[in-house]
Protein backbone atom coordinates (compact mmCIF):
# COMPACT_ATOMS: atom_id res chain seq x y z
CA UNK A 1 0.00 0.00 0.00
CA UNK A 2 1.24 3.58 -0.81
CA UNK A 3 -0.47 6.24 0.95
CA UNK A 4 -0.67 9.24 -1.52
CA UNK A 5 -2.70 11.82 0.58
CA UNK A 6 -3.21 12.87 3.65
CA UNK A 7 -6.60 14.79 4.38
CA UNK A 8 -7.09 14.99 7.85
CA UNK A 9 -5.28 14.39 10.88
CA UNK A 10 -5.57 14.97 14.72
CA UNK A 11 -3.63 14.83 17.62
CA UNK A 12 -3.90 14.51 21.20
CA UNK A 13 -2.50 14.14 24.70
CA UNK A 14 -2.86 10.77 26.01
CA UNK A 15 -3.34 10.40 29.62
CA UNK A 16 -4.87 8.11 32.48
CA UNK A 17 -7.78 10.89 33.06
CA UNK A 18 -10.29 8.63 34.24
CA UNK A 19 -8.14 5.89 35.97
CA UNK A 20 -8.36 7.93 39.02
CA UNK A 21 -12.40 7.26 39.05
CA UNK A 22 -12.18 3.91 37.77
CA UNK A 23 -9.79 2.91 40.53
CA UNK A 24 -11.72 4.70 43.46
CA UNK A 25 -15.01 3.07 42.51
CA UNK A 26 -13.54 -0.91 42.20
CA UNK A 27 -11.54 -0.29 45.62
CA UNK A 28 -15.16 0.27 47.13
CA UNK A 29 -16.54 -2.28 45.61
CA UNK A 30 -14.13 -4.89 47.37
CA UNK A 31 -14.97 -2.96 50.58
CA UNK A 32 -18.36 -3.58 50.23
CA UNK A 33 -20.49 -5.50 52.69
CA UNK A 34 -23.24 -6.01 50.80
CA UNK A 35 -24.57 -7.22 47.47
CA UNK A 36 -26.59 -3.72 47.34
CA UNK A 37 -23.00 -2.12 47.91
CA UNK A 38 -21.02 -4.26 45.21
CA UNK A 39 -23.90 -3.73 42.70
CA UNK A 40 -23.74 -0.24 43.28
CA UNK A 41 -19.99 0.33 42.65
CA UNK A 42 -20.00 -1.80 39.51
CA UNK A 43 -22.94 0.34 38.22
CA UNK A 44 -20.37 3.57 38.74
CA UNK A 45 -18.47 2.44 36.41
CA UNK A 46 -20.78 0.64 33.92
CA UNK A 47 -22.88 3.56 33.37
CA UNK A 48 -20.31 5.55 32.69
CA UNK A 49 -19.15 2.84 30.51
CA UNK A 50 -22.70 2.76 29.09
CA UNK A 51 -22.75 6.90 28.19
CA UNK A 52 -19.85 6.52 25.82
CA UNK A 53 -21.43 4.28 23.76
CA UNK A 54 -25.17 6.14 24.35
CA UNK A 55 -27.02 6.16 20.98
CA UNK A 56 -28.91 9.94 20.97
CA UNK A 57 -29.75 9.22 17.09
CA UNK A 58 -33.29 6.84 18.23
CA UNK A 59 -34.33 10.02 20.78
CA UNK A 60 -38.02 11.07 21.12
CA UNK A 61 -39.48 13.76 22.39
CA UNK A 62 -42.54 12.87 24.18
CA UNK A 63 -45.29 16.17 25.15
CA UNK A 64 -47.84 15.20 27.75
CA UNK A 65 -50.61 17.73 26.35
CA UNK A 66 -54.28 18.89 27.51
CA UNK A 67 -55.03 21.60 25.07
CA UNK A 68 -56.60 19.85 21.72
CA UNK A 69 -55.16 23.08 19.64
CA UNK A 70 -51.75 22.10 21.20
CA UNK A 71 -52.54 18.43 20.37
CA UNK A 72 -53.46 19.77 16.65
CA UNK A 73 -50.13 21.82 16.25
CA UNK A 74 -47.59 18.70 17.58
CA UNK A 75 -49.25 15.95 14.59
CA UNK A 76 -48.80 18.56 12.00
CA UNK A 77 -44.93 18.28 12.62
CA UNK A 78 -42.64 16.38 10.04
CA UNK A 79 -41.24 14.94 12.68
CA UNK A 80 -45.03 13.58 14.32
CA UNK A 81 -44.54 9.46 15.49
CA UNK A 82 -46.78 8.46 17.44
CA UNK A 83 -50.13 9.69 20.01
CA UNK A 84 -51.76 8.19 23.26
CA UNK A 85 -54.85 9.66 23.92
CA UNK A 86 -55.33 8.88 27.81
CA UNK A 87 -58.96 10.49 27.88
CA UNK A 88 -60.70 13.44 26.45
CA UNK A 89 -58.49 15.76 28.21
CA UNK A 90 -55.01 14.54 28.40
CA UNK A 91 -52.64 13.15 25.53
CA UNK A 92 -48.91 12.07 24.69
CA UNK A 93 -47.75 12.87 21.45
CA UNK A 94 -44.38 11.36 20.51
CA UNK A 95 -42.15 13.25 17.89
CA UNK A 96 -38.59 12.51 16.12
CA UNK A 97 -35.90 14.83 17.35
CA UNK A 98 -35.39 16.67 14.81
CA UNK A 99 -31.46 17.62 15.92
CA UNK A 100 -28.68 15.16 17.72
CA UNK A 101 -26.04 17.29 20.01
CA UNK A 102 -23.10 14.63 19.81
CA UNK A 103 -22.00 15.28 23.34
CA UNK A 104 -20.62 12.03 24.58
CA UNK A 105 -17.13 11.27 23.99
CA UNK A 106 -18.28 7.72 21.96
CA UNK A 107 -14.38 7.03 20.60
CA UNK A 108 -13.98 5.90 24.48
CA UNK A 109 -16.49 3.76 24.45
CA UNK A 110 -15.53 2.52 21.15
CA UNK A 111 -11.83 2.11 22.19
CA UNK A 112 -13.04 -0.24 25.52
CA UNK A 113 -15.16 -2.12 23.73
CA UNK A 114 -12.47 -2.80 20.98
CA UNK A 115 -10.09 -3.45 23.87
CA UNK A 116 -12.11 -6.31 25.69
CA UNK A 117 -13.24 -7.84 22.93
CA UNK A 118 -9.31 -8.36 22.11
CA UNK A 119 -9.16 -9.69 25.15
CA UNK A 120 -11.97 -12.23 25.31
CA UNK A 121 -10.72 -13.28 21.90
CA UNK A 122 -7.37 -14.23 23.35
CA UNK A 123 -8.82 -15.73 26.08
CA UNK A 124 -10.87 -18.08 23.73
CA UNK A 125 -8.34 -18.43 20.73
CA UNK A 126 -5.14 -19.42 23.35
CA UNK A 127 -6.96 -20.62 26.39
CA UNK A 128 -10.34 -21.94 25.93
CA UNK A 129 -9.49 -23.54 22.61
CA UNK A 130 -6.38 -25.20 23.42
CA UNK A 131 -7.74 -27.01 26.73
CA UNK A 132 -10.96 -27.91 25.10
CA UNK A 133 -11.11 -29.05 21.77
CA UNK A 134 -14.80 -29.78 21.49
CA UNK A 135 -16.45 -26.52 22.72
CA UNK A 136 -18.82 -24.41 21.30
CA UNK A 137 -19.38 -20.68 21.45
CA UNK A 138 -23.02 -19.89 22.12
CA UNK A 139 -23.06 -16.01 22.67
CA UNK A 140 -19.86 -12.93 24.27
CA UNK A 141 -20.67 -10.01 25.74
CA UNK A 142 -18.54 -7.53 26.60
CA UNK A 143 -17.12 -9.29 29.77
CA UNK A 144 -18.05 -12.96 29.43
CA UNK A 145 -18.33 -15.62 27.20
CA UNK A 146 -21.12 -18.26 27.29
CA UNK A 147 -19.73 -22.14 26.41
CA UNK A 148 -20.73 -25.28 25.68
CA UNK A 149 -17.84 -27.66 26.56
CA UNK A 150 -17.76 -31.33 26.19
CA UNK A 151 -15.54 -33.06 28.84
CA UNK A 152 -15.02 -35.81 31.21
CA UNK A 153 -14.55 -33.53 34.57
CA UNK A 154 -14.85 -29.73 34.29
CA UNK A 155 -13.68 -28.74 37.48
CA UNK A 156 -10.37 -30.69 36.99
CA UNK A 157 -9.67 -28.63 33.16
CA UNK A 158 -10.50 -25.49 34.96
CA UNK A 159 -7.77 -26.28 37.68
CA UNK A 160 -5.26 -26.07 34.58
CA UNK A 161 -5.99 -23.07 33.83
CA UNK A 162 -6.62 -21.30 37.14
CA UNK A 163 -4.73 -18.57 36.93
CA UNK A 164 -6.70 -17.30 34.29
CA UNK A 165 -9.92 -17.09 36.19
CA UNK A 166 -11.62 -15.53 38.76
CA UNK A 167 -13.62 -17.91 41.07
CA UNK A 168 -13.55 -15.69 44.05
CA UNK A 169 -17.24 -15.89 43.99
CA UNK A 170 -17.37 -19.55 44.89
CA UNK A 171 -18.32 -20.92 48.23
CA UNK A 172 -15.13 -20.93 50.59
CA UNK A 173 -14.87 -24.74 50.84
CA UNK A 174 -15.40 -25.49 47.10
CA UNK A 175 -11.74 -26.71 45.66
CA UNK A 176 -11.67 -24.32 43.12
CA UNK A 177 -12.52 -21.17 45.40
CA UNK A 178 -8.93 -19.00 45.19
CA UNK A 179 -8.64 -14.90 45.46
CA UNK A 180 -5.56 -14.68 43.64
CA UNK A 181 -6.84 -12.89 40.64
CA UNK A 182 -10.67 -11.67 42.40
CA UNK A 183 -12.10 -9.32 40.12
CA UNK A 184 -11.81 -6.32 42.50
CA UNK A 185 -8.12 -6.91 42.35
CA UNK A 186 -7.84 -5.43 38.76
Amino acid sequence: MKVTKVYKTISFKESDWLAKYINFNTEQRTKSKSDFEKDLWKLMNNSFYGKTLEDIRGRSEIKLLTDREEVKKYIKKPNFKDSTIFNDNFVAIENNVTSVKFNKPIYLGQAILDYSKQLMYDFYYNVVNKLWKKNELIASDTDSIFLNIKTEDIYEDMKKIEDELDTSGYPKDHPLYSEKIKKSNW
